[in-house]
């Protein structure tokens, strides 16, 4: 059975950003690293860094899943993400908070005359990721086999550190020792954990900021644009 949002890892969230990410045509991630770096988006150092190696790579997609890289992730899935889930937000309306499947897949079909299947996967795992109260249903839309659906993106996930040896019958103070190193191990993954969400919160708010001074907007490949 696949993992919850509360139950996946951090390998698998990193994993299924990147699958998200690596889905969108090159011009529109070229697009999105392009907005994101920007000079009046005022961003941290390591991720305009990362940001500015990236876009100038040949194939980015092809190369986000190395370490270096990590830092941009969090402002290209803001740039590209933000403005579908604000449309996809107004098209729920009243059930926003706390959508139904079919809440939610009626609001996905709303907005998909504006918005791409690769961009709503984007947005659609920026959810997932978050734990809010859509991100089972986000992850299960890129779980299955329908329209959003990403394959087997658990496949790029880092393996899992190893728990260690069990604390079973032995010496008290190997037992101990043992039972210490857990409990750092799970102080060290909250603690990623919580770093990931506060860079992914302050992409999001910087990038909507810009969006709303008119200095982010990113074209989306394959989307069909209302008439006019």
């Amino acid at each position: 059975m696949a993992a919850t949002p509360e139950e996946m890892t951090d390998g698998e969230r990193d994993a299924l950003v990147r699958a998200a990410l690596a889905g969108l045509g090159r011009g529109t991630l070229r697009a999105a690293l392009q907005e994101a770096g920007a000079p009046r988006l005022p961003i941290p150092t390591p991720a305009a860094n990362a940001l500015a190696t990236l876009r100038r790579h040949r194939d980015p997609a092809s190369v986000i899943d190395r370490p270096q890289y990590r830092a941009a992730l969090p402002y290209a899935v803001a740039v590209v993400s933000q403005e579908c889930l604000e449309a996809v937000v107004d098209a729920l309306g009243d059930h926003a908070d706390d959508p139904t499947a079919e809440q939610l897949e009626a609001a996905l079909d709303a907005v998909a005359p504006t918005f791409d299947d690769a961009t709503v996967r984007v947005m659609l795992a920026s959810v997932a990721i978050d734990e809010m109260p859509a991100s089972g249903l986000c992850l299960a839309l890129l779980d299955g086999d329908g329209r959003y659906g990403l394959g087997e993106w658990r496949s790029g996930a880092a393996p899992v550190e190893a728990a260690g040896p069990s604390a079973g019958p032995g010496p008290a103070g190997a037992s101990e020792e043992v039972r210490a190193e857990r409990r750092a191990r799970k102080q060290r993954e909250a603690e990623e954990r919580r770093k990931q969400a506060e860079d992914r919160a302050r992409a999001v708010a910087q990038v909507r900021e810009a969006r709303k001074a008119g200095m982010v907007g990113v074209v989306h490949e394959g989307a069909r644009q209302p008439p006019l």
